[in-house]
């Protein structure tokens, strides 16, 4: 059963479709965007400012990629409660991750 205080809230799956990279025009008019699915893509890049039009993001999943850093877009995410990084090849953490939302790195 879903949760009804996710039923409305806008969300974009991209996962499983090969994907390399995100730029920072590629999530420019996304702006309530609340949950993005990446997972199970070949994202070896996020560029800094990939996440500046998606300021109401929630939850992110980047499972299953080829990330080996943390990407540092991630800082100006100020409402995300969710983060999957899990099956990454993540070498550094920067200091932001730290604040208050779930995270796996497993």
């Amino acid at each position: 059963m879903q949760d009804e205080n996710n039923k409305n809230k806008p969300k974009l799956d991209l996962s499983s479709n090969r994907i390399a990279e995100i730029e920072d025009e590629n999530l420019v008019g996304l702006s309530s965007l609340t949950h993005l699915h990446l997972s199970n893509n070949s994202i070896y890049h996020l560029d800094a400012a990939v996440f500046e039009s998606t300021s109401q993001l929630q939850e992110l999943y980047l499972a299953r990629n080829l990330l080996i850093q943390v990407p540092l877009a991630l800082g100006k995410l100020f409402k995300l409660r969710h983060l999957d990084l899990s099956s990454n090849q993540i070498r550094f953490v920067a200091l932001y991750l730290h604040r208050t939302f779930n995270y796996d790195l497993s």
